[in-house]
């Protein structure tokens, strides 16, 4: 029977092959400069455009689909990226990360509260306001700036480093496979639910999906190096 694969033996030959790419392949670096000009380019034209007609028109889409259980997942979804329950999510993460003894994974969760904050800083950089009710469907009004979307830069940072994790330090079975599924929809749905309740934009979440994505990439890049060392 061959024995089963240890968590650090699959992380391990995971970084090796990752490190090697990074080191030695340009077109992951020129990715992660190309989406950090791309999130200054589309903040500076969110700090001077309210909205676009492509925005009005994906949110009109959107807004049309009529289906109870879809209307109650898009709810769903944005219930999880309000503080409170930001906070849960991420003391939950935190305290059973500590109890199994995965201690920089546990720090590494929390560094990933970064992505939120800058997220905050870029909001009041930009001040661009949020969908007004006379434009399209507002389920509710929300006080702060709209560019980015905080959801969504939270789902991706947060999950997406989680759904690292998990493929990382759990070995293959369904369970594994089931986590991974069920964040993802989350990182990827998150965005259709914040333009669906009428809270932003399509462009507030590109640069959501962007911040949290090249955040993401900053905590796993750093997380491996901390590995390696």
């Amino acid at each position: 029977m061959n024995q089963p694969i240890s968590p650090k033996e699959v992380l391990s030959s995971e970084t090796a092959v990752v490190k090697k790419v990074e080191r030695n392949n340009p077109l992951f670096w020129i990715l992660v400069g190309a989406a950090m000009l791309a999130l200054i380019l589309l903040s500076l034209w969110a700090k001077i455009t309210p909205y676009s007609d492509l925005d009005q028109i994906v949110t009109e889409h959107i807004q049309q689909i009529n289906v109870r259980s879809f209307d109650l997942f898009m709810r769903f979804l944005t219930f999880l990226g309000y503080p409170l329950q930001v906070e849960v999510s991420y003391t939950v993460s935190i305290i059973f990360l500590l109890i199994i003894k995965k201690y920089k994974e546990a720090f590494f969760v929390g560094f990933t509260v970064g992505a939120t904050i800058l997220a905050t800083i870029i909001k009041h950089y930009v001040g661009r306001a949020r969908p007004a009710i006379n434009l399209v469907h507002v389920t509710t009004m929300l006080k702060d700036k709209s560019f980015p979307s905080g959801h969504t830069t939270f789902f991706v940072a947060f999950y997406g480093f989680l759904i690292f994790l998990t493929f990382v330090l759990l070995k293959p079975s369904w369970i594994r496979n089931l986590l991974i599924i069920v964040m993802s929809i989350f990182i990827l749905f998150i965005g259709v639910s914040r333009i669906y309740l009428g809270n932003h934009w399509l462009s507030d979440v590109v640069g959501g999906y962007i911040l949290g994505g090249l955040w993401l990439a900053l905590t796993i890049h750093l997380y491996r190096r901390q590995k390696l060392s």
